[in-house]
């Protein structure tokens, strides 16, 4: 794990990786870079994954268990769409609820009452567990996603009315 702040590793790797100017722009670059440390590390600790997408819908955090559940490396991912990782069949739909999430934020279980997939990397389908939050930001609203590979007999993750993710006992 590099010792650099998020901000700088998410800005080299769009550089790097993407050819073209960041795709962050400095304004997200700054609310990155005077992030809490802690929270940084609580990213990449946290025993779910966890994905943070920009306004657009772009992944700017990818931490090592979205890694694992996924297969894709975070510099594989980061400043693509977050539809990558959602089954083509419905990819179209993921975009309507993303963006009607944006418009009226509400911290959440994803899919009650019916089974929420993703795509692995070598586009095995995924049984999933999402809770979606969000961060509000001087620039709007920044989704964060926590996910975990279900198994049928498995409880879902719950995020609290504070916004913390919890089990549901």
């Amino acid at each position: 794990m590099s010792d650099e702040p998020l901000s700088v590793i998410l800005k080299a790797n769009l550089l790097e990786h993407d050819r073209r100017p960041s795709l962050l722009d400095d304004d997200t670059i700054g609310i990155l870079s005077r992030a809490n440390v802690g929270l940084e590390e609580a990213y990449r600790a946290a025993p779910v994954g966890v994905i943070v997408l920009d306004r657009t819908g772009r992944i700017v955090v990818f931490n090592p268990e979205a890694v694992r559940i996924f297969g894709y490396s975070p510099n594989q991912v980061l400043g693509q769409s977050v539809e990558m990782l959602v089954p083509d069949n419905i990819q179209i739909n993921h975009v309507r609820y993303r963006e009607e999430f944006l418009r009226h934020p509400v911290p959440r279980q994803m899919g009650t009452g019916r089974k929420i997939t993703g795509k692995h990397m070598d586009t095995t389908v995924l049984n999933l567990d999402i809770a979606i939050s969000y961060v509000n930001t001087s620039l709007g609203i920044i989704p964060v996603a926590y996910i975990r590979l279900k198994d049928h007999d498995e409880d879902p993750v719950v995020i609290n009315e504070d916004g913390f993710v919890v089990r549901n006992e």
